[in-house]
C-alpha cells in the first residue's frame, strides 16, 4: 500500500513537472485566422488580444499556422512575441508600427519576410534572422532607429530597397540616375564588382582592404542604399572571410 500511494506521488510530481516545463501559448480566441494552402493550414489574419507579451500557439483550429497575414499584428502594444516554427512566411506589414516591441527572432522555417513587415518599431533594438530566410521585402525594417546591426544570413537571395533606415536628409538627388544618392558613399558598377570578385578570388586584395570593403558596404545596406548587386558583392565577401578564417584555423 505504501509503494502504491509513493508511486502515485511520484506520478503526480512527475506530472506537474511536465506541465510546468510545457510551453505555453496565448488562446486561440487572440487571434483571427482562415485556412490557406488548400486547408493544410492557417494565416493570422488579425490578432485581437491584448497581451504584453504575445505567444503564438504553433496551431489553430487544429491546423499549424504558416503564414502571418498582411497587418496581421501592426500598430500594437506589445513588448515581445514568440513566433512558432510552423510559420513559413511573415506578410506585407504583419508587425508595422509596432512601437513598443524590442526584439525579435524569426524562426528556423520563415523563408519570406514582407515589404514593411516591422517598419515603425522604433524600440526594435534586436533582431535575429533564421539562415532559412532567402528574401526581405522593400522597407522590411525601414523607421527601426534603435537598431544598430543585423547579421544577413548567407541563405538571403534577394533583399528590397531601403530595408533599413534611410536618412533623406544627408541624400542627394541625381537626376540622370533619376534616384536618391549619398555623396559619402561610392557606387559599386556591375563591371567594378565583378572585376572585384575576380581580384578577390585571385588573391590580388589584402584581407585589411576587403575587411574595409566590408564595412563600407555595411554602411550603404544600413542607410538603405545597396542595390541587388552589392548585395551580392558583400555576400562573397563574407563567405570569402569565412573560409579564410576556417583555412587559418
Amino acid at each position: 500500500m505504501k509503494n502504491m500511494k509513493r508511486n502515485l506521488v511520484i506520478a503526480l510530481m512527475v506530472l506537474a513537472m511536465i506541465t510546468a516545463c510545457a510551453p505555453k501559448y496565448d488562446a486561440e480566441t487572440d487571434f483571427e485566422a482562415k485556412p490557406i494552402d488548400g486547408g493544410k493550414g492557417v494565416e493570422i489574419t488579425k490578432y485581437v488580444g491584448d497581451k504584453f507579451e504575445v505567444r503564438i500557439p504553433p496551431k489553430i483550429q487544429k491546423l499549424p499556422v504558416i503564414r502571418i497575414g498582411n497587418f496581421a499584428f501592426d500598430e500594437k502594444s506589445f513588448i515581445s512575441v514568440i513566433i512558432p516554427n510552423s510559420v513559413t512566411s511573415i506578410g506585407d506589414g504583419a508587425f508595422s508600427e509596432c512601437t513598443s516591441l524590442t526584439s525579435i527572432t524569426i524562426p528556423n522555417n520563415v523563408t519570406s519576410i514582407g515589404q514593411s513587415a516591422f517598419s515603425g518599431c522604433t524600440s526594435l533594438a534586436n533582431v535575429t534572422i533564421s539562415d532559412s530566410v532567402t528574401s526581405i521585402g522593400d522597407y522590411a525594417f525601414f523607421g527601426c532607429i534603435s537598431l544598430t546591426s543585423v547579421p544577413i544570413p548567407e541563405s538571403v537571395t534577394t533583399i528590397g530597397s531601403s530595408v533599413f533606415t534611410q536618412q533623406y536628409d544627408d541624400l542627394e538627388f541625381n537626376e540622370e540616375d533619376n534616384e536618391f544618392t549619398d555623396p559619402e558613399f561610392r557606387n559599386f558598377t556591375p563591371k567594378e564588382i565583378a572585376e572585384l570578385l575576380e581580384k578577390v578570388n585571385a588573391g590580388e586584395i589584402s584581407k585589411e582592404a576587403i575587411e574595409d570593403l566590408q564595412v563600407e558596404l555595411l554602411d550603404k545596406m544600413f542607410n538603405g542604399l545597396m542595390d541587388n548587386d552589392e548585395f551580392t558583392l558583400m555576400i562573397e565577401l563574407m563567405k570569402w572571410s569565412a573560409e579564410k578564417k576556417n583555412a587559418e584555423n
